[in-house]
C-alpha cells in the first residue's frame, strides 16, 4: 500500500478516535458510547481497491461503589461488607457478575450481590479487589483495605471480691 492507502468513506469514528492513512491502523480513546458503522477503504500503488464496512462498538462500564474503601473487622467476628454497582451500557447479570481477589482467611464475596460477608479469621491488613462484569463484559474494579484485627477481651475473674466499707480494698487486677 502506498501514502495515505486507507481512509473511512462512509460514516465517522467516535469521538477521539482516528485512523492512521498509511497504516489503517485505528487508535485513541473513545469519548461517547454507541456503535458507529464506518466503511474503511484501502487503496493500492495500482489505484485497485477494496472497501469494508466495519461496527466499533464503544460501551461503558459499570462502576463499583463501596463505602468507606477502608474497612475495620475484627479476628472471629461475623462481618458484612455490602457493594453496589451502577449499570452502564450493559445489564449486570443477576448471578455471577462480583468475583474478588484477596479476601482475608474466613471471607467470600457473593457473586450476585458483591457483599463480602463471612467471619474473618486471621489478623492483618488485605488489600481486596473487587470486580463487576457486566452482559458485555465490560467491567469495574475497586481496591477496598480491610484491616482485620484482634479485639480485646478482658480475662479478669469474676466475681469480684466483696470489699468492705472503711477497710482498705485488695487491690483487684485487670488482665487481658
Amino acid at each position: 500500500p502506498t501514502t495515505n492507502a486507507w481512509s473511512i468513506v462512509a460514516g465517522t469514528l467516535p469521538n477521539g478516535l482516528s485512523l492512521n492513512p498509511d497504516t489503517g491502523e485505528i487508535t485513541g480513546t473513545p469519548t461517547q458510547s454507541g456503535t458507529f458503522p464506518i466503511t474503511v477503504k484501502l487503496v493500492d500503488e495500482d489505484g485497485e481497491f477494496s472497501q469494508q464496512v466495519q461496527n466499533i462498538t464503544v460501551g461503558i462500564p459499570p462502576v463499583i461503589t463501596t463505602t468507606p474503601l477502608t474497612q475495620k473487622l475484627y479476628v472471629g467476628v461475623a462481618a458484612s461488607i455490602p457493594s453496589s454497582a451502577t449499570a452502564g451500557t450493559g445489564a449486570i447479570p443477576a448471578t455471577g457478575a462480583w468475583s474478588a481477589t484477596g479476601l482475608p482467611a474466613g471471607l467470600t464475596i457473593n457473586a450476585a450481590t458483591g457483599a463480602i460477608t463471612g467471619t474473618p479469621s486471621v489478623a492483618g491488613t488485605f488489600s481486596v479487589i473487587q470486580k463487576v462484569t457486566d452482559a458485555n463484559g465490560l467491567f469495574d474494579l475497586e481496591t477496598i483495605t480491610v484491616n482485620v484485627v484482634v479485639k480485646p477481651v478482658i480475662t479478669t475473674t469474676v466475681p469480684l471480691p466483696k470489699l468492705t466499707v472503711g477497710v482498705i480494698a485488695t487491690p483487684i487486677a485487670q488482665t487481658k
